[in-house]
């Protein structure tokens, strides 16, 4: 059973004293045991999480896993960025566990992207962690502690609590004594300067007759970890000025590793699943995921990644049009097709069928443009083939144009369109051209193709494309865990999260494109840093943006003036 001597809260899991010396009547001699035990539990939180594992199970922690939790325990913030299956937030919580063990009303909290996320985190990890370490239980005031989402959090029986927040503006208000951050790279800089930076304003105070902030203590901590991300993202800058403080002893400490340190002890995926990864995923997102490395480029970007992410607003997908929706399409056909078998699992490029929608003011000029659908057919596919698909999502949105580069293997594709197609009884009627002489198979085919060369127009359609994003005129899906986590919205099924998958992948697409200036007339281009990584879905897009801000975004007076209205004639 736990005690309290002279207002220091000693843990029934210490075992420092046994109840003989408890009932001794000097306690002055026997109290500086606890204080000496406190002492080193709250340097050493990983020998704390060894007092309550069981001879019989339980799990024996490894040395970086004891370096994550004694760096976290001792510096005022420490930035922690691990690759997938390091097992991080396991560490995270079992070390705030700790430390409210040894720090009495401690209120704690651990924010993830949204509360429900936040919620299974907790729920997840505190089943592993008194799995692993049982004795933890009996510090744990049962009925206090709660999982329900309205007020998740667990509760010990020194009234040191840890509890959730969501990394959102409705966090603004909120006041905890420590903030561990989950995937910060995902926050915004308004966000986390506005609302998650203030939580931990307010020291904790001893519990003895000394009502004061301890001065050695790590009081307004912020903690952060994440995976890799961006280079050109907030995150990453906050990263480099955390390391720089780090080295100015100013109580920043920045760690991280890629997947071969958890891989070597025997944690999350093995060797061989790691290099399976590597072979079925695109290098962006393996390096994020499993390399340990942030990706993209920090200079010369063909855009600021931190004002693109910001553009990720809309809920919903798309898979069909509302009723007053103005729809466009942009197609990029695969350049190259090469086999699996060949190349250990690349598929090769892919083209990419691109859906924005158009919103106006009453002046006619574009307000808005969001992008509610992404979809890819496989390069090998033929051309016969793409031609149905792409006809058959053009139905399901009634696009007024669908824009096409017909440079090189484009011309295959225009063709077909403007060709009728039958497939397992449904009639694709010809398309024909919006702005060229060729003549369709059908003569009453509808005019929704625009035919055009790219080569010739990449300093307009650059132009125009990092216009949409600096304007803030492009709108962009939400990840998948800011939408279908919450409860109010249904799950999705797989086909329904492709979109979702999709516009994920045209952002990694972006931001491994490099802004190059051509001695030719200082003409624009983008080049690809990590070659391997194609641009198929942003070429489509830069496509269809350069086709509706070109030749759609056109003012229309709403008054007609009539000079003989003027003329006075006597």
């Amino acid at each position: 059973m736990a005690n309290i001597i002279d207002g220091i809260f000693i843990p029934s899991c210490m075992n420092v004293l046994t109840q003989e010396e408890m009932d001794k009547k000097d306690k002055e001699k026997n109290i500086d045991k606890n204080t000496f035990a406190l002492a080193f539990y709250r340097w050493y939180p990983d020998r704390l999480a060894d007092v309550m594992v069981d001879e019989k199970g339980g799990r024996r922690l490894h040395h970086d896993q004891r370096l994550f939790m004694r760096i976290l325990a001792r510096f005022y913030s420490m930035t922690g960025v691990y690759s997938r299956s390091y097992g991080k937030t396991m560490l995270e919580v079992l070390t705030n566990l700790m430390m409210g063990i040894v720090y009495p009303k401690s209120e704690l909290a651990i924010s993830a992207q949204t509360l429900t996320n936040a919620q299974k985190i907790l729920i997840s990890k505190m089943k592993d962690i008194l799995d692993f370490f049982p004795s933890l239980k009996k510090e744990i005031n049962e009925k206090a502690t709660s999982y329900n989402k309205d007020k998740c959090q667990v509760v010990l029986k020194n009234d040191s609590n840890i509890g959730i927040l969501a990394n959102l503006s409705s966090s603004k208000g909120q006041r905890k004594h420590a903030l561990s951050i989950e995937e910060s790279a995902l926050i915004d800089k308004y966000t986390f300067e506005d609302s998650l930076r203030p939580i931990p304003d307010d020291p904790r105070h001893m519990c003895n007759y000394i009502p004061d902030p301890n001065p050695i203590e790590p009081h307004r901590r912020i903690d952060f970890f994440t995976t890799p991300y961006y280079k050109a993202s907030p995150e990453y800058k906050r990263i480099l000025d955390r390391f720089h403080n780090m080295f100015e002893l100013q109580g920043d400490f920045v760690i991280g590793a890629d997947w071969h340190l958890n891989a070597w002890y025997g944690r999350g995926k093995g060797k061989r699943e790691i290099q399976r990864e590597k072979f079925d995923n695109n290098p962006i997102s393996f390096l994020m995921n499993y390399g340990g490395k942030f990706v993209g480029v920090s200079q010369d970007a063909l855009v600021d990644m931190a004002k693109l992410l910001d553009l990720r607003i809309l809920e919903h997908a798309e898979y069909e049009c509302d009723e007053n929706g103005e729809y466009y399409m942009g197609v990029d056909v695969a350049r190259r097709s090469v086999s699996s078998s060949s190349t250990k699992g690349s598929r090769g490029c892919q083209t990419s069928i691109i859906i924005i929608k158009v919103k106006r003011k009453q002046n006619n000029r574009i307000s808005s443009i969001e992008l509610p659908y992404i979809e890819t057919i496989f390069g090998d596919e033929l051309f016969t083939n793409q031609a149905v698909r792409i006809k058959y999502i053009a139905d399901k949105f009634k696009i007024n144009a669908c824009i096409l580069d017909t440079n090189g293997l484009g011309v295959g594709l225009a063709d077909e369109l403007m060709k009728t197609q039958e497939k397992e009884g449904i009639t694709y009627k010809s398309w024909a051209s919006l702005n060229t002489d060729d003549k369709p198979e059908e003569k009453d085919s509808s005019r929704l193709l625009f035919r055009f060369v790219a080569q010739g127009k990449q300093t307009q359609i650059i132009t125009h494309f990092m216009g949409v994003i600096n304007s803030g005129q492009l709108k962009l899906l939400k990840t998948l865990d800011n939408t279908i986590m919450e409860e109010s919205i249904i799950d999705l099924s797989p086909l329904e999260q492709l979109p979702y998958i999709h516009t994920e992948l045209l952002i990694q697409e972006i931001s491994n494109l490099k802004l190059v200036t051509t001695d030719a007339y200082n003409s624009l281009t983008v080049k690809q840093v990590v070659a391997k990584f194609g641009k198929d879905r942003f070429s489509g897009l830069s496509y269809v943006l350069w086709y509706v801000k070109e030749h759609t975004d056109n003012v229309q007076d709403d008054d007609v003036y009539d000079m003989t209205d003027y003329v006075f004639v006597i």
